[in-house]
């Protein structure tokens, strides 16, 4: 195949699968997980009942030790031992030792901010603009800069202090869009109203419901499903 082919991930997948099927197939490494797919989807005691319920050994993660072999183990090149570190991006995300998405948040943030100033000069500060011209600005905002402020979101498990930092920095976006001071003492509510845009709480729910709608209507053998439940 060429490099980009729309197959090799399928492939890669699929060699992978069997690989590791057929190499651990004779002991216990893997990750165990217990499921079940009727009833309600958030009820965390129904996996603990002795009926109903599937259990099953998970090895498809074996491959995926990128982050554990650069932090744990010693890796040299040419005679040069590379320093372990607590963190590190991976796909335009970043993983780190940490249970919780702060540099994540925090690195999302600045990719976004520069995404912002990149367009000053031409986009957001050009004069004399009219009525129509300003929403078409705020549509270039929405793609540009809050699709990289909220990439890979439907990952993340996040808490209120993640949301109101970049509910923050969003809103700090749309008043200098819309030309508008604090000294204005104009409500978050009515920016939101003015841009037509939701907030950032309202956005990171609906991708999350949607990734889970999404998973939902999967069939139980896909891998996914059998996760989230």
């Amino acid at each position: 195949m060429k490099q980009g082919c729309v197959l090799a991930p399928t492939l890669f997948s699929m060699m992978f699968s069997a690989m590791l099927t057929d190499a651990f197939n004779a002991n216990t490494t893997g990750i165990d997980i217990r499921y079940r797919t009727d009833g309600k989807l958030y009820n965390s005691r129904r996996p603990r009942a002795n009926t109903k319920v599937h259990t099953e050994r998970l090895r498809d993660f074996l491959f995926a030790d990128d982050c554990k072999s650069c932090i744990e183990r010693t890796v040299t090149v040419n005679g040069v031992k590379l320093a372990a570190v607590d963190r590190f991006t991976c796909l335009g995300s970043t993983l780190s030792r940490n249970v919780h998405i702060d540099d994540e948040t925090d690195g999302r943030i600045a990719k976004a901010s520069a995404a912002f100033g990149r367009l000053r000069s031409s986009v957001w500060e050009c004069k004399g603009v009219s009525q129509a011209t300003k929403i078409k600005v705020l549509k270039v905002y929405r793609y540009v800069v809050l699709t990289t402020l909220l990439y890979d979101s439907k990952t993340w498990t996040f808490y209120q202090r993640h949301a109101k930092k970049l509910n923050r920095f969003h809103l700090c976006c749309l008043r200098k869009l819309l030309r508008v001071s604090w000294q204005d003492k104009v409500p978050d509510t009515e920016i939101l109203e003015q841009s037509e845009m939701p907030s950032v709480f309202t956005l990171l729910q609906q991708t999350l419901l949607c990734w889970a709608g999404h998973v939902t209507r999967m069939s139980v053998e896909r891998l996914p499903k059998r996760i989230l439940y």
